[in-house]
């Protein structure tokens, strides 16, 4: 036998050659390329996955966020309001207080001088009673009916330019509300 190997090397080395690369092309074939194959499916599926995760994630953090801002808008709506509230009921005590004490001297003068004009009312007092309680005055004559009631409720009526401008600041509260937290 080794006088066989010794007369056929070179015929033996290309059979193992022949076999050997025959052996590597048949496992590049049958388990490589498939493996390989396998593998780029999977990571192409990991990464669709991954995409669809992500989608999920932005979808979910997107939902969360609106339903915070809209948590968020629904107290700042309801602080504004509040703030307006205590507003008109700071600015009901402020006139009535300003009308009692408004109503009390021209009660007295009202009292003493019974020579009492439709201008003259306007002039000193129109600024706080209103045109109102000047043509109240006229009609009844009477100086304490027209005098002597003051509304100290936190829902009284306001004169119309204290009542716009508390109008007002509520709108612009909202508005900035919802620029602040936007839906």
């Amino acid at each position: 036998m080794s006088q066989f190997i010794k007369d056929n090397w070179f015929k033996l080395s290309i059979a193992v050659a022949v076999l050997f690369i025959g052996v590597s092309v048949g496992y590049y074939l049958v388990f490589f390329i498939p493996n390989n194959e396998k593998s780029k499916v999977e990571r192409a599926d990991y990464k669709e996955q991954q995409k669809i995760q992500e989608q999920q994630e932005r979808e979910f953090q997107q939902e969360q966020k609106a339903r915070t801002n809209a948590t968020l808008l629904q107290q700042c709506l309801s602080n504004a309001v509040k703030a307006y509230n205590e507003n008109w009921k700071t600015n009901c005590i402020d006139v009535a207080q300003k009308t009692e004490k408004a109503n009390t001297d021209w009660n007295k003068k009202c009292l003493s001088d019974r020579q009492i004009n439709y201008n003259d009312c306007l002039a000193r007092y129109g600024a706080v009673l209103g045109t109102s309680s000047c043509q109240e005055f006229l009609k009844i004559g009477n100086c304490d009916a027209t005098f002597g009631t003051v509304d100290y409720s936190a829902d009284c009526s306001l004169p119309k330019t204290r009542a716009d401008s508390l109008d007002e600041q509520l709108k612009d509260a909202k508005n900035e509300c919802y620029k602040l937290y936007p839906q």
